[in-house]
């Protein structure tokens, strides 16, 4: 699973250093998400296959709701499939589609945020507690706002983003507060 991350990471930052040319920057970012969309439905049909379930755990911490860890079960391993399918069609066609924008907004800029979104959906289904799942959740939301507003000489593409950002935080108030209603309950109530 770190493997995957880091494919998607090398996409997202190898397009911002190629950002002065468009041709190029489009290249690298989509053929590395496409990597990583293969490497995503390999891992996860083997782990389909052999009914793994790992945990990782990047970094050592003593308060186990501060770790940046990584669980990866069936439900995950399902999910994780379902973002890398779509992320490879999404990929390839992308190779093709993003070559309207050429000299008219930065590619490089598109790919960072559109593998930084793949990483964050990725960590959605797979943080291993609340804390972290918080994190990738606005990875998630924020990487997908600068995706709609890319095309910002459109207003109604803005309306949307700005729509967007608001409801995805909104929705980060409510869980949040979830979260502290959770951790308030008495221990009896929380094993039912």
């Amino acid at each position: 699973m770190i493997n995957l991350i880091i494919i998607f990471l090398i996409g997202a930052f190898g397009s911002l250093i190629l950002q002065r040319d468009d041709r190029l920057a489009n290249i690298w970012s989509n053929s590395l998400a496409i990597i990583g969309a293969l490497w995503g439905l390999i891992f996860s049909i083997t782990n389909f296959l052999y009914r793994t379930n790992s945990t990782f755990i990047i970094g050592k911490n003593t308060l186990p709701i501060l770790s940046l860890s990584l669980k990866i079960d069936q439900l995950s391993t399902f999910f994780i499939f379902i973002i890398s399918l779509i992320t490879l069609f999404s990929s390839i066609y992308a190779l093709d589609y993003v070559k309207h924008y050429f000299k008219k907004y930065n590619i490089g800029i598109l790919g960072l945020f559109f593998n930084f979104f793949v990483i964050g959906m990725l960590l959605v289904v797979s943080a291993a507690n609340g804390i972290f799942w918080l994190i990738a959740w606005e990875i998630m939301s924020v990487a997908s706002y600068f995706l709609v507003v890319y095309d910002r000489d459109d207003q109604e593409n803005v309306k949307a983003g700005f729509l967007y950002l608001v409801m995805t935080h909104v929705g980060t108030i409510f869980i949040i507060i979830s979260f502290s209603c959770f951790i308030n309950l008495p221990a009896h109530l929380i094993s039912l």
